[in-house]
């Protein structure tokens, strides 16, 4: 037996050689030695070398995982242009600085893991296997955050509790993420777990035994075993860096952003705010943007888009701000700049290690406005007089006050020994270029200081909420009224033009419209001094504002070509200012019969209104609730019945009553301009033209002699009668209803033999046109002439004619 160590059937005759001691056929105990070492050698060689890796070379593998790069891009914030008035800067960015920390370096307590492995990167190998030594690096990492910790709040000017709140607050938002993805990590993988024992149960329930065995160890060697210990969650926001102060001094950040050792864990960033340096100056009109906030998911997760930037489909990125109102909103697609990019490279800890700018940033356009400075100024400042508000400063401790210097007691009179004029509610005064239909000036009152908007204050906010004078309302644009005898304009038009009466024919005025019923449908002067005006041309009408004569123009047309004269003329349309949230105000839809039908002339019409005030706010056409009636034909033909107007409106009818008869369409911007490859070029922007009325000149003619003739010896030639320049223009006292004072209007063109700019002032409650409107128009025209923006007359006979 051969292979056996010995044999026990052959004797030891034979000589032994070395050479047969060593033949694996004549010893099998070699041959069983040498399959031993063939195969334990190879395992026992694994084996080693897995001790070498596991035990020696851990650490070098953690080096080389710590040096693993990844890269992310970031958007370069860019300023929005700027919004100018003459050279005065409305609206602008500023630069501002933020401090981010990462987050491992505020986190409390600091992540073992992280702590671990910033210890042993300043270690050598050897001393990453002594515990000692690992420990001690870790208590110099933690003291080195508590100086850092130190350092901040000296740099940030705040106290160490204020600057823990806000470590605080960081690493519950951190954690409430963290939070949110385990969770719905979790449910995933119930989710997961149960569709695969369903899966499996279906499958058993149709099988055999046999079957059902096989379908078990199938799965058994296919399905991965579900852990019982899950790696923790590990989110972006844990490895990236968060704001801990904004607005910090350029001095401030390179002296701590120079110092990478004592301030370990910092980057800083660039970024903008909205300024509005003149607080308050036409603030209704620049409006003002901000950073759009994210919105909040059903899940408390911060969304990506706004309802703002979704109905445009575009997408939002951090810190991008939006148009919320005024210039900054319509003409936001100009103001906005295009963000550069950044590409950052970060470790395996995302501390940053890189940066590379891939793309530059562009700034936006800068908008110029027509408005004249001060022009706007004087028109702001008779409005607070004429309303008794002044708008406080953002720094102030409330927002609105009244005026005590102007505040006057009942019962007390001026200088002259007149009664005090009535105090208005509101009131806007515009100044329009009546050929290019810009906009000189564009006031209103009470008025807010527009950068609350951007620092937000609840108390302040509330404030402006329960002030009765409504400032944050944008009476511009929104501000629609009754107008009272600036109507009669339009009336004396359609009248001329369907020539339902001649030039030079005549209205006996008794002081009353219908002989049957003296106390209704009156003149003011039957009211006033008993009896009425006489015989009253079209001319004369209009320059003693004889509301017999316009109830009698306005009977014969009828309701359907007074309401199409006034659609003609724009009235119950938008006239397309580049500033939103204009209305059309209330005029009877123009071709609707069944709004237009008459009715028995006893009937009586509601005043317009829809507010305690007479303000009208409406952004469509006119409510057909109201049922029209005779006597709201021959009272629309004085401005008043169902209707209500803007103060656009009624300026761009002046306008086009001096230019010819072209409505123009009022504009605030004049120029868009951006800057490309250093050089400033302006943006072609749409151009509007004027709309044709068709109003022959023959009919102008007569209008404008009657307007002109309202200044030189009708109802506002005390008031409103300039030394210099000659005035055309109409005087308006609107019944309001509600038991409140009149709305007082007064609205023209200058100079009246060349017409160059056309104006409105119009006084929500503010009393009679002639007494309140037409004084402010004259201090207006005083400060157009100061401007150099209307030519004084040449010769005095000019004006005192």
């Amino acid at each position: 037996m051969l292979n056996r160590p010995t044999s026990t059937l052959r004797e030891e005759t034979e000589d032994r050689s070395l050479a047969r001691d060593l033949s694996l056929d004549r010893n099998p105990l070699i041959r069983l030695v040498v399959l031993f070492v063939v195969l334990v050698a190879p395992f026992t060689a694994i084996t080693a070398k897995l001790a070498q890796l596991q035990g020696v070379e851990q650490d070098d593998f953690a080096d080389g995982l710590e040096q693993k790069l990844t890269e992310s891009f970031q958007a370069i914030p860019t300023n929005d242009g700027r919004i100018l008035m003459g050279g005065t800067v409305m609206a602008r960015d500023v630069a501002t600085y933020r401090l981010k920390l990462h987050y491992r370096w505020l986190e409390e307590p600091a992540d073992p893991g992280w702590l671990k492995r910033k210890a042993q990167a300043r270690l050598s190998k050897a001393d990453r296997k002594k515990r000692d030594r690992v420990n001690a690096a870790q208590e110099q990492i933690l003291e080195e955050r508590h100086r850092l910790w130190e350092r901040l709040t000296v740099a940030m000017n705040i106290t160490a509790e204020e600057f823990a709140a806000r470590r605080a607050e960081i690493q519950k938002r951190v954690e409430h993420v963290v939070t949110l993805v385990d969770t719905k990590r979790q449910k995933r993988l119930d989710e997961e777990q149960q569709q695969r024992d369903a899966e499996l149960q279906k499958l058993s329930d149709r099988q055999d035994w046999v079957d059902r065995m096989a379908t078990q160890v199938k799965h058994e060697l296919t399905t991965p075993p579900r852990r019982k210990q899950v790696e923790p969650v590990v989110v972006q926001e844990e490895l990236d860096y968060h704001i801990i102060a904004e607005n910090i001094p350029f001095e401030r950040v390179t002296e701590i952003v120079t110092q990478p050792t004592l301030f370990p864990g910092i980057e800083y960033e660039i970024t903008t705010r909205r300024d509005y340096p003149q607080g308050p100056l036409a603030g209704h009109l620049i409006g003002f943007r901000k950073v759009i906030e994210p919105t909040a998911t059903v899940d408390g997760t911060p969304a990506a888009e706004t309802d703002l930037i979704a109905s445009s489909g575009a997408e939002t990125r951090p810190d991008e701000r939006a148009g919320q109102a005024g210039i900054e909103r319509s003409y936001d697609r100009f103001l906005s700049g295009r963000p550069g990019e950044l590409r950052i490279v970060r470790d395996a800890e995302g501390e940053i290690v890189l940066r590379e700018v891939v793309r530059e940033a562009q700034p936006g356009a800068d908008i110029e406005l027509a408005l004249v400075e001060p022009v706007q100024r004087r028109a702001e400042a008779l409005l607070d007089r004429a309303t008794q508000t002044r708008p406080l400063r953002l720094d102030e401790d409330i927002l609105f006050v009244k005026n005590s210097s102007l505040a006057k007691k009942d019962g007390t009179r001026d200088e002259n020994g007149e009664p005090p004029a009535q105090v208005a509610t509101g009131g806007c005064i515009l100044a329009m270029n009546i050929a290019s239909g810009e906009l000189l000036a564009a006031a209103c009152a009470p008025r807010f200081d527009i950068r609350i908007m951007v620092d937000f204050r609840e108390e302040i906010w509330q404030q402006l909420q329960k002030d009765p004078g409504n400032p944050l309302f944008p009476r511009v644009t929104s501000m629609a009224l009754p107008p009272g005898s600036v109507f009669k304009a339009m009336t004396s038009i359609a009248a001329l033009e369907e020539h339902v009466i001649e030039p030079s024919g005549t209205i006996q005025c008794d002081g009353y419209f219908d002989p049957r019923q003296p106390n209704k449908h009156r003149c003011y002067a039957y009211r006033k001094l008993g009896h009425g005006h006489g015989p009253m041309s079209v001319v004369d009408a209009l320059t003693k504002s004889c509301n017999v004569y316009f109830f009698n123009q306005a009977k014969n047309l009828g309701p359907q070509r007074l309401v199409s004269w006034s659609h003609r003329l724009g009235f119950g349309e938008l006239t397309g200012i580049d500033v939103p949230g204009e209305v059309r105000g209330i005029v009877p839809p123009a071709g609707v019969d069944e709004f237009l039908r008459l009715a028995d002339f006893d009937e009586h019409s509601e005043r317009a209104g829809s507010s305690g005030n007479g303000i009208v706010r409406t952004s469509g056409t006119a409510s057909r609730a109201r049922r029209w009636s005779q006597a709201s034909t021959i009272e629309y033909g004085i401005g008043q019945a169902d209707l209500a107007v803007t103060p656009l409106q009624i300026v761009r009818l002046m306008a086009a009553i001096a230019n010819g008869g072209e409505l123009v369409q009022p504009r605030v911007v004049h120029d868009v301009s951006v800057l490309r490859n250093g050089r400033k070029s302006s943006v072609e922007l749409p151009e509007s033209k004027p709309l044709q009325t068709g109003v022959s000149e023959r009919t102008l003619h007569f209008v404008r002699e009657g307007l002109e003739a309202v200044v030189l010896r009708g109802t506002a030639s005390l008031t409103a009668r300039h030394k210099q320049v000659t005035v055309a223009g109409k005087t308006g006292t609107a019944e309001t209803g509600f038991n409140r004072p009149d709305h007082a209007w007064f609205a023209g063109y200058v100079p009246a033999d060349r017409p160059q700019v056309a104006f409105v002032v119009a006084l929500e409650n503010g009393g009679s046109g002639a007494k309140a409107a037409a004084p402010l128009a004259h201090e207006l025209i005083t400060e157009l002439l100061e401007q150099g923006l209307i030519a004084p007359a040449t010769m005095p006979s000019a004006v005192n004619k």
